[in-house]
């Protein structure tokens, strides 16, 4: 089984604060899988106004005990990556991950794009695609797999939790306020917003067996 997810929010915040707050949402006590994250390279291109970043997610393996007497399936953590580009000129953020455990047997991808609302700038849409193709774990595949389905909705859950605390922490802060009400001006000289590094109006997911 192949389980594909289409994933489209509508968050009442700018790119920048969403930016923010997607950068800066882990670790969280709401989730208790995720243990750290390492920042492995930044590139930045001031000319351009953007940046690309790649991390490393640490977590801990969510697969019951039971299933661990499977050799392979009992690894002490899950290594997650992320690589993100933000393009401040053009407004928009990407996101890309997959998982670095399991590689030969499972396949986790994910594609996510952030750009201001078309109707309202001040509200960000994202749109995400995802894929999870277990395989070569032979007659425990099936197994596997309707675990990482139920894994994957209390996944998604628990991101939408940990977003709106964040958001709404960030909405309190009066410096990012201040910075929220000050005027860019576009210009060859202009710096491109800082990533310190919106409410949840939408949600659609599909899945596909």
């Amino acid at each position: 089984m192949v389980i594909k997810i289409e994933l489209s929010y509508i968050y009442k915040y700018p790119l920048i604060m969403v930016a923010n707050a997607h950068f800066t949402k882990y670790p969280s006590d709401k989730e208790k899988f995720v243990k750290k994250l390492e920042l492995k390279e930044v590139q930045e291109d001031s000319k351009q106004w953007t940046t690309y970043r790649r991390s490393i997610a640490h977590c801990l393996n969510p697969i019951p005990g039971i299933l661990r007497r499977i050799p392979v399936l009992n690894e002490p953590a899950i290594l997650l990556e992320e690589e993100s580009w933000l393009n401040c000129r053009e407004k928009e953020l990407s996101l890309k991950s997959k998982n670095l455990t399991w590689e030969t047997y499972a396949s986790l991808r994910e594609q996510s794009v952030f750009r201001p609302h078309a109707e309202n700038p001040d509200w960000t849409v994202m749109a995400q695609e995802g894929i999870i193709d277990i395989h070569g774990i032979g007659p425990f595949g099936r197994v596997i797999e309707m675990f990482a389905e139920t894994f994957l909705y209390a996944g998604i859950r628990r991101g939408f939790a940990i977003m709106e605390d964040r958001l709404m922490e960030m909405k309190d802060t009066n410096s990012f306020e201040d910075n929220l009400n000050k005027k860019e001006v576009v210009s060859t000289k202009a710096a491109p917003p800082q990533i310190v590094f919106p409410s949840l109006s939408d949600f659609h997911l599909i899945l596909f067996c």
